[in-house]
């Protein structure tokens, strides 16, 4: 059994994100694993209204916990919404994002 199949449910990020590709580099012992959306809509930052209107779309590196002797990181796009709502651009509300400084 691959212990790396269900390295996205043990991260929490099954019911968002889907895997497109994994690569392992043994040398520098780490794992990155490269994500895609499955939806094409986010939450806005501003008023909290789902929107499916997206402005533009950015690639984030977030580092997860070491698994099996690896360093783990997840490569994900993160949508700039343009929110018909509030009338804005802004960064969507994610669980994974941290907050405003």
């Amino acid at each position: 059994m691959n212990p790396w199949q269900g390295i996205l449910r043990l991260a929490g990020l099954q019911a968002d994100f889907e895997e497109i590709d994994e690569k392992i580099f043994s040398r520098e012992q780490k794992a990155v694993y490269y994500l895609k959306r499955k939806k094409r809509m986010g939450r806005c930052s501003g008023c909290g209204e789902q929107c499916r209107k997206i402005h533009s779309t950015d690639k984030v590196t977030l580092r997860d916990l070491p698994a099996f002797g690896l360093m783990i990181s997840f490569v994900l796009p993160r949508y700039t919404l343009s929110c018909e709502s509030c009338k804005k651009t802004l960064v969507e509300d994610h669980w994974l994002w941290r907050s405003r400084r």
